[in-house]
């Protein structure tokens, strides 16, 4: 579950849990807070949209949980529920049960109550998040980080996103390695550039990251700390190989600064254009001709219909002597590098 905002879906199982009775019925009670507890914070911020419209409907104090508020008789999913209540009296006085119960449901909940439109409310729910945040385990920061990253633009709800960013700049590396281990990839660019400010990655970590990471930016914040802390060309040459073109053009780059010419040769015919004018200018500098070795290609590896170096890796070359070999039209091989960023 991960769709943002209030749902149909959202809302008829707001109103089932309201209803939802306490006695006879542990096992169904167990069953939503476990619901609860395995949805993300971005359908979270939609349930809790839910939550407070069905609260305003009426006179909520007819609700039985209300009661056991009240009666101190409320079990985890009464607190939790209660956590997004439409009166800003209740949902400030569950705040201490909230962080109390933990969990991720309650965390996510006192999470999004430090962006609350109540004054009184979002200063007790970040009283109560500093307190968590000086003993709170990896679960728990997990879900603070991740809440974070998409309250931030909320009003009100920068507070806990710039909490984070200072929590995390100082965690140890044991400490930060969950979070760059994160199903989320905010919540791994938080953590990456954090590790990457205090040089606690090594270069085999950082190559990883850079060409196996499903995060574009990450990909590309970890070459180029690869790059800048490179102490062997084997290391650029795992970078050279990324499937993502800035990697790609980075690596070769700093490969040029080395004196591999033969680097830059070899990405000539990449697809991508960025990779292509990086090789294009690593070879001039070398002294050498990317038009000679476009030759080269044209002649070793004759060209299968349509299929094209990138134009901008042409170097200006059209209308040159490589225009209009093909016989058809086309220019010429590609190869090399995949095409993606």
């Amino acid at each position: 579950m991960s769709r943002l905002g209030r749902t149909a879906g959202t809302s008829e199982l707001a109103q089932r849990l309201l209803e939802l009775p306490a006695s006879g019925r542990a096992a169904a009670r167990a069953d939503a807070l476990r619901t609860l507890n395995e949805a993300d914070a971005g359908w979270w911020l939609g349930f809790d949209e839910s939550l407070r419209s069905h609260w305003s409907w009426g006179s909520y104090s007819s609700w039985p949980i209300i009661t056991r508020v009240a009666r101190g008789a409320c079990d985890a999913l009464d607190v939790v529920l209660a956590g997004c209540h439409a009166d800003g009296r209740i949902r400030e006085a569950m705040l201490a049960r909230l962080a109390a119960l933990g969990g991720p449901a309650a965390t996510t909940v006192l999470a999004i109550r430090t962006g609350d439109w109540v004054p009184q409310v979002r200063t007790r729910a970040r009283r109560e998040v500093e307190t968590l945040l000086s003993t709170a385990g990896e679960p728990s920061l997990l879900t603070l980080a991740t809440t974070a990253t998409l309250t931030r633009g909320r009003f009100n709800g920068g507070w806990l996103a710039e909490r984070i960013d200072t929590h995390v700049s100082g965690l140890t590396a044991d400490r930060l390695e969950p979070l760059l281990r994160s199903e989320d990839s905010r919540v791994r660019r938080i953590a990456y550039r954090t590790a990457i400010d205090r040089e606690l990655l090594d270069a085999d970590h950082l190559v990883r990251a850079a060409t196996k990471d499903q995060d574009q930016p990450i990909r590309v914040l970890a070459a180029r700390a690869a790059v800048a802390h490179a102490r062997s060309l084997a290391t650029l040459r795992r970078l050279a190989a990324s499937r993502t073109a800035l990697v790609r053009a980075e690596a070769l780059t700093a490969l040029a600064a080395w004196g591999d010419t033969e680097a830059a040769i070899g990405a000539l015919p990449d697809r991508h254009p960025i990779v292509g004018a990086v090789a294009q200018d690593a070879v001039r500098a070398a002294g050498g001709d990317p038009a000679e070795h476009y030759r080269r290609l044209l002649t070793a590896t004759p060209p299968r219909g349509a299929a094209a170096v990138s134009s901008g890796g042409a170097g200006g070359l059209s209308g040159g002597p490589l225009s209009g070999t093909t016989g058809s039209g086309a220019a010429v091989v590609s190869g090399g590098g995949a095409a993606g960023y």
